[in-house]
């Protein structure tokens, strides 16, 4: 998969603190005259605005994310604006979230694969990832589980496991839906006697989802 950016504009937001007016009478009243004293006070409006710096736009990052020179990455300028275009419409929430962590200056780095991606960003970089390959969230949540596990049919890395989870829950929605239902918040993965991970207490969900995928 390969990183890009994307156009996200951040608007200036403001903070007025309204004013009040208040009024306080008194009065003292003798058997022939009537005194009436009024104080009156008011209150002082203020107004504050905080100003949020604008994150950067394709045209502004792609030389960067280009320069980074990550196997993985695009090759050419305009091959990383197009990308981040085709990403601006697909996974828009994703990447304005990833271009605001990398802020106005980032510092474009390759990951294991060769992926670019803005430093210090790495969980909105894998959502982003994740929304452009259409994986749902529940694969980051179990796959370093099912990896650790180190059954001999399962999946090596946690990309690998990323890939196959997606296409589980693509192929076998029905089956999947079951499984992540019984997973629970912290799911333990072991292997079965074929070498095929499961999660404890989910064998059935887990095996139902395997038949499905089939060999």
């Amino acid at each position: 998969m390969t990183s890009h950016s994307g156009l996200v504009l951040c608007g200036l937001a403001a903070v007025v603190l309204g004013a009040g007016f208040a009024a306080c009478k008194s009065e003292t009243t003798d058997h022939s005259t009537t005194t009436t004293t009024t104080s009156t006070s008011t209150t002082t409006t203020t107004s504050t605005s905080t100003t949020t710096t604008p994150a950067l736009t394709c045209v502004e990052t792609c030389p960067d994310v280009v320069a980074a020179g990550c196997s993985a990455g695009p090759p050419t300028v305009a091959d990383c604006e197009t990308g981040c275009a085709d990403l601006a419409t697909s996974c828009g929430a994703e990447l304005d979230a990833l271009l605001v962590c990398a802020g106005p200056t980032p510092t474009i780095v390759c990951d294991g694969n060769g992926t670019p991606y803005p430093q210090g960003c790495e969980a909105y970089n894998q959502a982003l990832y994740f929304c452009s390959y259409g994986i749902p969230a529940v694969c980051a949540d179990i796959c370093d589980g099912i990896v650790a596990a180190g059954c001999a049919l399962g999946p090596p890395t946690a990309e690998d496991c990323w890939s196959g989870c997606g296409a589980a829950d693509t192929t076998c929605p029905t089956q999947f839906a079951a499984l992540e239902q019984c997973l629970g918040p912290n799911p333990s993965w072991v292997c079965d006697a074929n070498g095929v991970p499961y999660a404890v207490g989910c064998q059935a969900e887990s095996d139902a989802v395997s038949a499905c995928i089939g060999p």
